[in-house]
């Protein structure tokens, strides 16, 4: 009886504090757009959006204006359209030289 007890006011608790740590966006885009918006990206020349996604051709780093990130969670939903190719995106971006690069071949 004690256990289940326990583990009532556990979940209780922990169901009760939960929606305090969920932590807001930051930054966001869908790329609905047919252009890329220039508020939010410094991107390179070979970007392209069609409404639906973000194409990249080339080895070129595009990174965000914004540039007061610290701390955060990355989520990003990608295609690979050629087997060849791999898909990259940049975090932690001081500047195109200095960055962290995340490849999935």
């Amino acid at each position: 009886m004690r256990f289940r007890v326990f583990t009532l006011f556990s979940f209780i608790l922990i169901s009760a504090y939960t929606p305090l740590c969920v932590g807001e966006v930051l930054f966001e885009d869908d790329f609905e757009k047919n252009a890329i918006d220039k508020g939010k990206w410094n991107p390179t020349g070979t970007w392209s959006a069609d409404g639906e996604t973000l194409t990249v051709n080339g080895g070129e780093v595009g990174i965000t204006l914004k540039d007061d990130f610290t701390d955060f969670e990355f989520y990003v939903d990608f295609n690979m359209v050629n087997p060849l190719w791999a898909a990259n995106w940049v975090i932690r971006a001081e500047d195109p030289n200095n960055c962290t690069l995340v490849q999935i071949v």
